[in-house]
């Protein structure tokens, strides 16, 4: 081995290993609220890497769904169902595809109440399942715990 190789060999260890060995941004379910509004989302800190998430404000009885990516076969601008799914519940939420450049597939938000059975169904399953048009998603529910619960009563009608 050539000196200069086995300077540049080490050089580009040394270089690497510090990124590989910190962890990446673990997907998670998050609750939180802020001046009246509740979020109850899956993903990263990053929005690009947040599958799902489902939003309030506090008392209003409504639920927003957004669903950043969905499929190919989904034009942008189009109302639309999507069926969400956990451990047999079942709902249909009507909404709109909207564009999303970054992605290059359309993105999908809609709206349901919050007293519907899908919210009590989450702390109990072990997959959400997102169907919109020709597109299928899945997410884990293992460490959703509670806040499923906590979310529905935050934007439940009062």
């Amino acid at each position: 081995m050539n000196a200069r190789f086995a300077v540049g060999f080490f050089v580009l260890i040394a270089v690497a290993t510090p990124s590989q060995a910190q962890k990446p941004d673990e997907r998670t379910w998050r609750l939180r609220t802020e001046a009246g509004q509740s979020v109850l989302t899956y993903g990263t800190d990053n929005a690009e890497d947040t599958p799902i998430t489902f939003s309030c404000k506090a008392g209003r009885g409504v639920v927003d769904v957004f669903i950043s990516e969905t499929g190919h076969g989904v034009k942008p601008g189009r109302s639309m169902s999507a069926s969400l799914a956990a451990s047999g519940v079942a709902s249909m939420v009507r909404g709109r595809s909207l564009p999303n450049e970054e992605a290059g597939v359309p993105s999908f938000q809609g709206s349901l109440a919050a007293s519907d059975p899908l919210f009590t169904a989450l702390g109990q399953a072990k997959l959400l399942v997102m169907k919109v048009a020709p597109s299928r998603q899945q997410v884990p529910l293992q460490k959703i715990g509670d806040k499923a619960e906590k979310f529905k009563n935050l934007c439940r009608k009062r």
